[in-house]
């Protein structure tokens, strides 16, 4: 089996003490694959830390509660338990709007309610100093995101209302719900659309209606990876693979010379020490956009026709700024 967290191992040698059992620690230091004075240092923690009624019997070599005890408190979170909860507590924040996100802080709070006193002020105080930032979540109507994660889950064609972000047109159509991706606070739906015939992307605050249909489908196997593997930071296009080369100035500041374009580049140095990025992408009009933020920084040699664009907008936004 997995090695058990200190927590799971504790919660367990409650269950075990609970219904009356004598604890070998010998015996379960081999059934869950641990050092046997793992087992003892745990036992030990519960009698002198938290004040649990354990006794060890040296004549039997067993450990035992001398008198009942109603439930394991939750207090056994250890202190880097803590850390990881405050710091997925403050993320919830990424999941503004939603429904899911008042029902995960409410399950923090009950968790918190748990905790000794002063364990729980400091948790409190520690959250202020974890923030997530970002632009403001659009709302997402609950009657949709219920409909979407039961469609997701099911594996069911979803109908839905949908006006598009760019010529604002508003259609009807059939959809089969493949994941669920955040970019930029922003929740974006990955599904095969029936009206298009081809896998696309659509902002969930842009669907106004959402139904089942009750028709099942058959999602490919491992599409969100394969689909985000030809994606640039979640972009993806449905045109053709495009071979993309940057070259990266050499008094680039860090942020950007140390930026990792895609998961699959590769780094090579010109003569005058310069890097060229080189991956392959579906969205390469996403590099180009970023290409223009850097400041000068980054160059884009290939493919020629973003190249030509980077230019075109230079020269646009240069002339308005005259």
């Amino acid at each position: 089996m997995s090695a058990m967290t200190p927590q799971q191992r504790r919660i367990s040698l409650d269950r075990h003490l609970s219904h009356g059992r004598k604890v070998v620690a010998a015996k379960l230091a081999k059934e869950w694959g641990c050092a046997e004075r793992t087992i003892r240092r745990d036992l030990l923690r519960m009698r002198d830390v938290d004040k649990l009624p354990i006794e060890y019997d040296p004549v039997e070599q067993n450990w035992r509660y001398t008198q009942p005890v109603v439930g394991i408190q939750p207090t056994l979170v250890s202190e880097e338990d803590r850390r990881a909860l405050l710091f997925s507590l403050q993320a919830s924040a990424q999941l503004e709007n939603t429904p899911v996100c008042e029902q995960t802080r409410r399950l923090y709070k009950d968790l918190l309610a748990t905790l000794p006193t002063e364990k729980a002020t400091q948790f409190e105080q520690m959250m202020g100093c974890v923030r997530f930032t970002g632009p403001s979540v659009p709302t997402i109507k609950p009657e949709v995101w219920a409909v979407l994660l039961l469609c997701l889950e099911a594996h069911e064609t979803m109908h839905m209302t949908y006006t598009t972000g760019y010529a604002g047109k508003t259609t009807e159509r059939d959809v089969d719900p493949y994941g669920l991706l955040m970019r930029d606070r922003h929740w974006i739906l990955v599904a095969y659309c029936h009206l298009k015939e081809a896998v696309l992307t659509f902002a969930l605050h842009r669907i106004a209606k959402a139904s089942s249909t009750d028709k099942p489908f058959e999602p490919p196997e491992r599409i969100m990876d394969e689909y985000l593997a030809e994606g640039f930071e979640g972009f993806v296009s449905t045109g053709k693979k495009a071979k993309v080369v940057l070259r990266i100035a050499k008094d680039a500041p860090p942020f950007i010379a140390d930026r990792v374009w895609s998961d699959k580049e590769s780094r090579t140095h010109d003569r005058q020490g310069r890097t060229l990025v080189r991956f392959v992408t579906t969205a390469s009009w996403a590099v180009e956009r970023e290409v223009q933020a850097a400041n000068g920084y980054v160059e884009m040699l290939k493919p020629a026709d973003n190249r030509s664009s980077v230019r075109e907008n230079a020269l646009a936004v240069a002339a308005a700024h005259r």
